[in-house]
């Protein structure tokens, strides 16, 4: 961190740029370069070959044919007029994306543009989004429609068996499901029953809360209002007395239904999705545990001689997991052994005090597993007295180097459940290097976002889940070789 702020008070930073201003810039400068192949619906569904080119000095979108340069063939769409983006994860072959757009005279227009890859379409969502901050991202039916709070789309059946959409908001900091304009429900005392046989489907349990919104109000606001939110809805459940009621929910892709169920089972532990201020995970047993990943390009070199050089790296036994990601590390069993050895003298304060105490050759932190590609790996350190409280231990690689067969790059992973009830995964990548290879970057993740969800780590926990949406905590880490300019 010292050496970050050391760069941040150099060069342009003295002029009072932030970090964000020059990553936008980085992009832009790309962007502006960047010539995107697409397929846009027209007329009665037909589909025309088109290139798409950001400014970002005018702040413009170009779209123009490809087999003609003539000014008549060619619009542009100033990105103040973009309303809203989305892009639909349930078609992800055809890497589509809506872009609905408005100007001064017109009424919305809604542009059907398919991308020849998702690592395309990324690349042209993120760089819309460094270069303003006005658009609406709905992404596979989730977006932040006042920054804060997280809503998802979904079906629910209606009168006369009409399904018809509904808008779900979850309010983290008040523990709140909003659904409809006057109802929320508490999600720390809601039931989430999962179809296994319908992955797109899940069904709520509840007590609905009605919601007394004066003038135009909405449930954020009356959120924001409140002095203690936890006692109004306490008085509100008090005086209505409502009876358990049943929503059956349908999402547009089992990506989608995953998403909000997480994000629901966060805000029924107390957690706030939207705030980074928290520094444990909290357990359904109550226990409390502090995890640590740590990354190291380590350049083929070995581990330093003396042990107390690891600890200002790894301090010293402060946490319950330590997760360690390794890229170019060819003297894997000179590490292991280092620091085998290094927890084995390591002091261990966050050990229960109700079990006795350390004797003086039990090592605070054994080693739980390790997963390995090539020379990229993960080693997994646990509090001794955790060990036989995990159960389900599961691993998998997945190589993204030159045919997606050599694995100088790609990631390694390791899952495992705790308890019987709470499901982790720690995964260190080592992507494509140099700053022009951004977009292969982004496939190197889809890459293992996709395989490794078919790999062993991924059946044993949420089979047909991908990767990233099949665990409780999911950790991801590692040399990822983005450059941003300072």
């Amino acid at each position: 961190m010292s050496h970050l702020k050391d760069v941040v008070t150099a060069g342009n930073f003295r002029a009072g740029r932030s970090i964000y201003e020059v990553t936008a810039e980085s992009i832009a400068q790309e962007i502006s370069q960047t010539e995107f192949q697409v397929l846009i619906a027209g007329f009665l569904g037909r589909k025309d070959r088109k290139k798409m080119v950001l400014d970002p000095v005018l702040k413009r979108l170009v779209v123009s044919s490809l087999t003609s340069n003539s000014d008549k063939n060619t619009e542009n769409i100033s990105l103040l007029y973009i309303r809203r983006i989305e892009l639909l994860a349930s078609n992800v072959v055809a890497a589509q994306m809506h872009i609905t757009s408005r100007s001064e005279k017109e009424k919305d227009r809604v542009l059907d543009v398919s991308f020849r890859s998702m690592a395309e379409r990324q690349l042209f969502a993120a760089s819309i989004k460094y270069l303003t901050s006005t658009i609406e991202f709905d992404v596979d039916g989730e977006m932040y429609m006042d920054g804060v709070c997280p809503r998802f789309k979904a079906q629910a059946p209606g009168t006369m068996g009409i399904h018809r959409e509904v808008l779900l908001g979850l309010h983290c900091n008040a523990g709140l499901l909003e659904y409809g304009r006057h109802h929320v429900a508490r999600a720390r005392d809601m039931q989430i029953i999962v179809d296994v046989e319908k992955p797109r489907r899940l069904a709520l349990q509840f007590k609905p809360i009605s919601i007394p919104l004066e003038g135009d109000d909405d449930i954020a606001a009356w959120v924001r209002k409140q002095h203690k939110v936890d006692e109004q809805i306490d008085r509100l459940v008090s005086e209505q007395k409502a009876k358990i009621s049943n929503l059956t929910l349908t999402f547009s892709s089992a990506w989608a239904r995953e998403r909000f169920a997480g994000r629901l089972r966060a805000c029924a532990l107390g957690m706030d999705a939207c705030d980074d201020s928290k520094t444990t995970l909290e357990l359904p047993c109550g226990e409390d545990l502090k995890v640590l990943c740590a990354t190291y390009n380590v350049g083929d070199k070995g581990p330093p001689k003396e042990l107390d050089l690891l600890d200002d790296w790894l301090h010293g036994g402060d946490y319950d997991v330590y997760a360690l990601g390794f890229q170019e590390n060819s003297n894997r069993k000179k590490w292991v052994s280092k620091l085998t050895k290094y927890f084995g003298n390591c002091p261990c304060p966050r050990r229960p005090a109700s079990l006795p105490p350390l004797g003086p050759k039990q090592p605070s932190h054994v080693l739980l597993s390790m997963s390995l590609l090539w020379d990229i790996h993960v080693y997994v350190f646990v509090r001794a007295d955790l060990k036989a409280r995990i159960t389900d231990i599961s691993c998998g690689t997945v190589a993204t180097g030159i045919a997606h067969i050599l694995g100088n790059k790609g990631g390694a992973g390791l899952g495992f459940k705790i308890d019987n009830t709470t499901t982790m995964a720690f995964l260190t990548s080592h992507f494509a290097a140099r700053a022009t290879r951004r977009s292969v970057r982004q496939e190197n993740y889809e890459t293992i976002v996709d395989s490794m969800g078919r790999s062993v780590i991924g059946h044993r926990h949420n089979k047909g889940l991908p990767f990233n949406h099949g665990f409780d905590y999911l950790f991801w880490f590692g040399d990822f070789n983005y450059r941003v300019e300072m």
